[in-house]
């Protein structure tokens, strides 16, 4: 019988793909996939706001509280890019520079407050260091300066309200068009 023999030429040429072409198509799809996250996420700006809105509702809190424990009235001065707190000591107001929860704060910059007081709304300065004397005040014997603060982000409609009702209860919402 005539033997046949294996032709070498044969599986030479392979009909899959090469490593250098799946590795192309692999960076291509994670390349496409990073600008389309990038695309349509905020940077984490909305976790950022989320955090400072939940950070000023319970120095809020915090703030009832040391008034009460100290006897000393404490007030809160409001800028559009941030907040302070001050104590009332020898006729003027100081900013509390002591504890490290009350010391200036900054919120960040892709973001804004403005405040609802005694029925309208409050110019503020920009910048909290500004702030020459407070307009939220926290009284000894548990009651505060009712006001409603709006926390938003400049680059969308929603955000924050925190409202403070003059027993000290503070009520925080996110909201749609904030501004």
């Amino acid at each position: 019988m005539l033997r046949q023999e294996a032709n070498p030429t044969r599986y030479f040429y392979s009909r899959g793909f090469t490593l250098l072409e799946i590795v192309v198509v692999v960076f291509l799809i994670g390349l496409l996939s990073t600008f389309t996250v990038l695309s349509i996420s905020d940077g984490g700006q909305r976790a950022d706001i989320e955090n400072e809105a939940s950070r000023i509702d319970a120095l809020l809190r915090l703030g009832g509280e040391e008034a009460i424990v100290t006897g000393e009235v404490l007030g809160l001065g409001l800028a559009e890019q941030g907040y302070r707190f001050f104590r009332f000591r020898e006729d003027e107001w100081r900013p509390l520079t002591g504890l490290s929860a009350f010391r200036e704060q900054q919120i960040p910059h892709y973001s804004r407050l403005s405040v609802f007081l005694n029925n309208k709304w409050i110019a503020l300065e920009h910048e909290p260091q500004f702030i020459a004397t407070p307009q939220i005040l926290f009284y000894p014997n548990g009651e505060v300066t009712s006001f409603r603060l709006i926390l938003a982000s400049t680059n969308s409609k929603q955000g924050y309200q925190i409202t403070v009702q003059s027993n000290g209860e503070v009520i925080q919402e996110q909201v749609d068009h904030a501004y």
